[in-house]
């Protein structure tokens, strides 16, 4: 299959920098011949005001011809390089992703495992998850199950979970600041950590932070500064499962009516869980094969 590529590849880089040689091979028959034809065949019979121009015009043909061709061949190479700032701008945003976005993910993962909100989001239907708004929110989910996930991240154990996450995944959680102590007597004193600050802490610094991070990420892809064919093999499943796990944190952002946030980020997810399903559809084992998106090469 590499051999047939490069060997595709051969053939068009020839055919590509022959063109400009047959353009002027063209011309300079299209000079030549006239001039040929007039002394070989039948030069008295022509007049030479007249043929003199003939060749004017010819010329002037010519100068139009080359200056289309330099036309054509500066704006094919700012395409290029167009496509070529893309495709390295998708490959520089693939280790910003694995910085911020994948960093992120583990311990967001981690506490919504050990909270059981990942279970909430697996009864849930993905093939309605669209708009990731409270309306289509209070139609996938149930009211029960959109109340759960409220009371779990009101529970000590979803604090234990952050406060264990903190310890893995060093999250920058300063546990000492949400921890009150108080002596109950000479011999005996009583800890209390605060819930709702441990919570809070976890919900503004990772989990609205990664959608930040993915909402940056989504931006030059959706508007097209990016070329997504060169990291959607790469990154597309882990993406598609974050933005599923936070579903129930964007949704009930985007109210009714109002400002709607995250749009890149749902768009992207959009359109890569869709491109994912016909992958699906169409891809046999026997038929697979290797997708790198567009590379360098191809640019022509």
């Amino acid at each position: 299959m590499k051999k047939s590529s490069n060997a595709s590849n051969s053939i068009k880089c020839i055919i590509t920098g022959s063109r400009f040689l047959i353009t002027i091979l063209i011309v300079m028959a299209m000079i030549i011949l006239p001039i040929a034809y007039h002394f070989i065949f039948n030069a008295s019979l022509i007049n030479t005001s007249a043929f003199l121009q003939i060749v004017t015009n010819i010329f002037l043909v010519s100068g139009v011809v080359v200056a289309v061709w330099q036309y054509y061949i500066s704006s094919s190479a700012a395409r290029n390089n167009a496509k070529t700032v893309q495709i390295q701008k998708a490959i520089d945003l693939s280790l910003y992703y694995k910085n911020n976005i994948i960093s992120l993910a583990q311990p967001i993962r981690y506490v919504y495992d050990a909270t059981y909100l990942t279970d909430v989001v697996r009864e849930l239907n993905k093939n309605e998850m669209v708009n990731f708004d409270m309306d289509e929110l209070k139609t996938i989910a149930t009211d029960a199950n959109i109340d759960k996930t409220e009371q779990i991240k009101q529970q000590d154990i979803f604090a234990k979970a952050v406060m264990e996450a903190n310890n893995i995944y060093s999250l920058g959680l300063n546990v000492e600041n949400y921890i009150t102590q108080k002596d109950t007597d000479s011999k005996n004193r009583t800890i209390t950590i605060s819930v709702n600050g441990v919570v809070e802490y976890f919900m503004r610094h990772i989990v609205l932070e990664e959608m930040n991070d993915l909402e940056y990420f989504a931006m030059y892809f959706t508007h097209k500064t990016a070329d997504e064919s060169v990291v959607f093999s790469s990154l597309h499943q882990t993406y598609i499962e974050m933005m599923q796990l936070l579903y129930f944190d964007i949704s009930p952002i985007n109210q009714s009516g109002g400002m709607k946030y995250y749009t890149n980020a749902i768009g992207l997810y959009t359109r890569w869980r869709q491109k994912q399903q016909e992958e699906r559809g169409h891809i046999s084992d026997a038929s697979r094969k290797e997708n790198y998106g567009s590379t360098v090469n191809e640019i022509k």
